[in-house]
Parts: C-alpha cells; sequence; structure tokens
C-alpha cells in the first residue's frame, strides 16, 4: 500500500508455517549385512515447542536396529540442549566373526554451546548386552578370547566429548572442518570397565571452483582396567567407507593366532586425502565423484596375541568413488586399490554403502 511517503510503501504479508514432519522409507543394501528395510519419522516441532522427535528401524540381513529420541534445543536457554533415547541392535554377520549380538538400553545428555563453533556435550549410556555363539559354529574351534566373554552383561557409559566445527555448510561442505575429541569411561555403573579416547580432524579447502580438497584423520584408543578386558564388539578393526577403502569391513584387525577369529584391536589410526568435484551434467541431481588416498592400522592386545605399532604395516589404498545424496541418505561407490596388504587382510576392490559419505 502507498504510504504519504514518496519512497515507503506498507507490505501485508501472508505467512504461512511450513510442514515439521517427514517421513523416509527405502532399501538398504550392505556387501557385509546383506539387504534390509529402514524407515525414519521425525517431527522437529512436537507439541509446538521447537522439541525434534524420531522414530528410526533398520530390518532385514544380518542387522536389526530399532531407536526412538527426544531432543529439547531450549532445555534452560537456548545455547543448552537435553536429549534422551532408546535403542536396541541385534547383529548376526555370521560370515565375518563368530558371535552374534542382542544390545538395548537408553541414554540421556546435555549439550552446551560454547561459541558460534564450539560445542560441549555430556552423555550417559546404559546398555545391556547379550553375546552369544553364532548358530554355525562349534565352541572348540572358536577363540578362547571370545568365549571368555559369552553372557549377559550390562554397561554403564559416560562420555564426554568437545567439537569445533567452521564448516560453511553440513551437506557437501566446501571450507573449514570439524575438530572433535572425547573421552568414554564405564565402570560406574554395569559389568564392564574400560575407558576410550577419540580423536578425529576433518578439513576442507575449495581448491577452484570444480575441486574441494578434505584432508581427514583420526585416532582412537581403548582400554580396560581393574582386571577387565575390553569387550571384543568395542574393539577395533579397518575396512570400508569412513576407514581405509580398498580393504572389507574387519578387513584389517587382530586375529586369535590358532582359530582366525576376528578379535580386534585395541588402537587404531587412519588418514586421508579425497579430491571431490562434481559430476558432469549430474550434479543438479546429488552426484559428485572423489579421487582418493587412505592410510590406517590397528593393533594392540588380548588375551591370545600381541601386536605392537610396526610402521612396515601400515595398510594403504588409493581409487575412485561416486556419491549420490539420495532421499534416504548418501549412497556411496568405491573402487579402491589396496596397497602392502598382510597376511590374513582381506582386500575388497568394490564397495557399495548406503548412509556413509566421503
Amino acid at each position: 500500500t502507498q504510504t504519504e511517503t514518496a519512497n515507503l510503501v506498507d507490505l501485508n504479508l501472508d505467512v504461512e508455517e511450513g510442514k515439521s514432519g517427514s517421513f523416509s522409507a527405502g532399501i538398504t543394501y550392505s556387501q557385509t549385512y546383506g539387504t534390509g528395510l529402514t524407515g525414519k519419522i521425525s517431527e522437529k516441532n512436537l507439541f509446538g515447542g521447537g522439541y525434534t522427535a524420531d522414530v528410526s528401524a533398520d530390518v532385514g540381513g544380518a542387522v536389526n536396529n530399532y531407536s526412538i529420541g527426544l531432543v529439547n534445543p531450549y532445555f534452560i536457554r537456548e545455547d543448552v540442549s537435553a536429549s534422551a533415547s532408546l535403542f536396541r541392535s541385534q547383529t548376526d554377520p555370521q560370515s565375518f566373526v563368530a558371535y552374534k549380538q542382542d544390545s538395548q538400553g537408553g541414554a540421556v545428555g546435555l549439550g552446551f554451546a560454547l561459541s558460534e563453533y564450539a560445542r560441549y556435550s555430556v552423555n550417559y549410556r546404559v546398555t545391556n548386552t547379550i553375546l552369544e555363539l553364532a548358530p554355525n559354529t562349534q565352541p572348540a574351534d572358536v577363540s578362547l578370547s571370545i568365549k571368555s566373554q559369552i553372557g549377559a552383561f550390562a554397561t554403564g557409559e559416560f562420555t564426554q566429548s568437545l567439537s569445533y566445527d567452521t564448516r560453511n555448510r553440513v551437506l557437501y561442505p566446501s571450507q573449514g572442518g570439524i575438530q572433535s575429541v572425547s573421552l568414554g569411561y564405564a565402570g560406574l555403573t554395569g559389568d564392564q570397565k574400560f575407558y576410550e579416547l577419540d580423536i578425529s580432524s576433518s578439513n576442507y579447502m575449495e581448491l577452484s571452483d570444480v575441486w574441494t580438497l578434505r584432508a581427514a584423520w583420526s585416532a582412537a584408543a581403548i582400554q580396560g582396567y581393574g582386571g577387565a578386558d575390553v569387550p571384543v564388539y568395542r574393539r577395533y578393526s579397518l575396512g570400508g567407507v569412513g576407514s581405509i577403502r580398498g580393504f572389507d569391513v574387519y578387513g584389517v584387525t587382530l586375529l586369535d593366532p590358532t582359530t582366525l577369529d576376528i578379535l580386534g584391536g585395541k588402537r587404531k589410526t587412519t588418514a586421508s586425502l579425497d579430491f571431490i568435484f562434481p559430476m558432469p551434467y549430474m550434479e543438479q541431481a546429488g552426484f559428485r565423484g572423489s579421487f582418493f588416498m587412505d592410510v590406517g592400522t590397528v593393533w594392540g592386545n588380548s588375551s591370545s596375541v600381541t601386536e605392537a605399532f610396526n610402521l612396515s604395516k601400515v595398510r594403504a589404498s588409493y581409487g575412485f568413488g561416486i556419491e549420490w545424496a539420495s532421499p534416504v541418505g548418501p549412497i556411496t561407490l568405491n573402487w579402491g586399490y589396496p596397497i602392502n596388504v598382510q597376511t590374513n587382510d582381506k582386500p575388497r576392490r568394490f564397495e557399495f554403502a548406503l548412509g556413509q559419505g566421503f
């Protein structure tokens, strides 16, 4: 509407609130866990109070995961959030390990925005786990390290983490980076006693209008205390997307020298370089490609195997990947060529993954 002032007008705007809920479903496939179904329902404004709630399920193949979560982003004030969740996870990757796992529990946490980029969070997670030998295994043929952990037990784990995130966007960043460190401690409640330190760094540099360089590094260590050993399913193995491409899942690990069962290590480190570019004629559809180089290794000890860090055993790989930001999550295809393959490693030239990006 025109006003009495020549260069001013009155505007009448109609604002319509967008939909705050979403639903997604699809078919998933993993070379490790087989074919399954996935579904997720999310609501970003539950009860009209800004609460975020989601319910998700992944069923089929060798994995069944169920979870429900609630986040209050303004728990005390705008820079303090609170969260609560319940979950159940069942895994039975018999082609890789000699045991199957059924875990269920819940977690509560608080998050604190320290600045525009820095965030600190604390979380307490209680998990009840049943570990059983896989149905097709013979007890006499299974590692003593695994048989000693068969049974039901509880884990109460307190974790605190600090992150510094300067990425220009969460999806497909081209500048900035995210640095994080977390320290976990189990033993205040439950049967398990261990502590874990995890450090990671991922940085992005825009080399040109086409090329983006991603440089990432990570290291982790886990250690039991008070005479307790680290749970076998919490030990480290490497291979696949987010690890060392060109090697299979559990492809780089520590094995029982007698039974060759996968035991995993208590220390790991990885590093990677990705030269990322939009796929010609497919950029608008969310496709991009990457030339990559990965390095990494696992070491440590268990009751039946000990391996110190050895530079000559650091595995490496190079290759090419394609990623698509599909409606059900990032779909990744990788063609990797392993270097410095050790005895009993499991290379994999091609891999397909849903839900992890580079």
